[in-house]
């Protein structure tokens, strides 16, 4: 329980001081009452797990599921939050069959390609890039993809690509896989909910627990679920004194599980609620989804989710309004902390997907992958952090991205604590909000 006082100690002398000044320097209460020390003491414990089974917390091994149990017991300790897990729901059956279809990749989106080529039932799916982007990549296909894929080097590649288009040869591919029965683990989300009588309007924050086989995951998504925690956690204590403001909004703090295997776990909760008629669990209940993905790439960008990158031809319009206010509301408090942003697209590549295909408004941070810095954009961070501080050019945000080498060395300290500053702003401008629902679907809420 010594963790537990300090904290609230810390949140009230906070309190007190805001009183006293009736100034924040972050502009939030939230913001302000939380520390990067808090974030750091969870990435520890994820390596610490990590190291403890064979450096990955991938879904399916013991280091993912002492992962779901280390969060489970630190909210229980340190929230009254009512916290539900949906377990043992993941379940695969694959059922291929034809021929192995070879994909180039560029700037195509994978998992829409594979959906298409499935129609045509070939046996596997190989995927290779263009020579700008010849090495092999990691990427996750659609929840729905059943065929065995492998990503190739693009002069893997353009060979069986050559040789199937030359009529005078004949191309055959061998692939052999190995299947391996590891036992059975439970695996599942895991939510807490602020306690609160109105249930149906609710703000979902989420981020993914699961690592790559790889590696332990640290940055991503480790860095993302720390974040999670440490705010829940937070703003549980901030309730519990006297002058915060209650927030008139549900917020759910959920942990998916699965996003490495293709959106898994943030898939089913909303495709539950898209069928429910329980109040609290309808996709009406939903008013928005907060997505902490990577915050702490050593190269990294402060990337804000950007609403005009939405698809509307996949993705309900009602999504749309709401998306850009919030991603506004991220990009005005960088302005004033005259901290350098760029903003992200909206790929389908994270778990806020299954929310704005819902039609539910989504945004958050993100702090890079794989993609390199400019020069020019180096040169714009250097001159709002000053000179040498704004990272390597021509090099990837998260050289560690999905390897082995993505451990706690891999954190950049500087980037997550102002990613998570932002972050708790927005949240606590979106619970201060008299109709939230009004202002994020403005023709849709009467």
């Amino acid at each position: 329980m010594g963790l537990v006082s300090v904290t609230v100690s810390l949140v009230k002398n906070l309190l007190k001081s805001s009183v006293r000044d009736n100034q924040f320097l972050l502009d939030s209460t939230f913001a302000e009452s939380i520390r990067i020390d808090e974030s750091m003491v969870h990435l520890r414990e994820l390596q610490r797990l990590a190291n403890a089974n064979n450096r990955t917390r991938t879904v399916n091994t013991h280091g993912f599921n002492q992962t779901l149990d280390y969060i489970t017991d630190y909210l229980s300790t340190n929230t009254n939050y009512k916290i539900t897990k949906n377990a043992d729901w993941l379940a695969a059956s694959p059922t291929p069959a034809g021929h192995i279809a070879l994909l180039q990749g560029g700037d195509c989106n994978f998992a829409e390609n594979s959906i298409i080529v499935a129609k045509y039932n070939p046996l596997a799916l190989l995927f290779y890039n263009d020579p700008i982007f010849p090495q092999p990549i990691i990427f996750s296909l659609a929840q729905i993809n059943e065929l065995p894929a492998l990503f190739l080097s693009y002069y893997l590649g353009q060979l069986p690509a050559d040789a199937a288009r030359n009529p005078s040869m004949n191309a055959i591919v061998h692939i052999n896989i190995d299947v391996l029965n590891t036992g059975t683990f439970p695996v599942g989300n895991m939510c807490a909910d602020t306690p609160i009588e109105d249930i149906t309007k609710t703000i979902v924050i989420g981020s993914h627990i699961d690592s790559v086989t790889t590696g332990p995951g640290i940055n991503d998504k480790g860095s993302g679920t720390a974040v999670n925690l440490a705010l829940a956690v937070i703003l549980a204590h901030l309730f519990q004194t006297t002058n915060y403001p209650k927030c008139p909004y549900r917020i759910r703090f959920c942990w998916w599980d699965a996003e490495e295997l293709g959106l898994l776990g943030s898939t089913y909760p909303v495709a539950q609620a898209e069928n429910s008629t329980i109040a609290g669990e309808r996709t009406s209940d939903y008013l928005i989804n907060l997505n902490f993905g990577m915050f702490g790439s050593p190269n990294y960008i402060y990337g804000i989710y950007d609403g005009s990158t939405i698809d509307n031809s996949t993705i309900s319009r009602s999504a749309v309004p709401g998306s850009n206010k919030v991603s506004a509301l991220f990009r005005d408090w960088f302005i004033r902390q005259k901290l350098p942003w760029d903003y992200t697209p909206f790929n389908g590549l994270s778990d806020y997907a299954p929310f704005l295909t819902a039609g539910i408004a989504a945004g958050g941070l993100f702090s890079g992958a794989d993609d390199y810095k400019a020069q020019a954009q180096r040169d714009r961070y250097d001159t709002s952090l000053g000179q040498g501080l704004g990272g390597t050019a021509d090099a990837t945000q998260d050289p560690c991205y999905n390897k082995a080498c993505d451990t706690i060395q891999n954190i950049n300290i500087v980037a997550d604590e102002k990613m998570v500053q932002g972050t708790a702003f927005v949240i606590e401008s979106l619970a201060r909000q008299t109709d939230l629902k009004a202002w994020l679907y403005p023709t849709t809420a009467n």
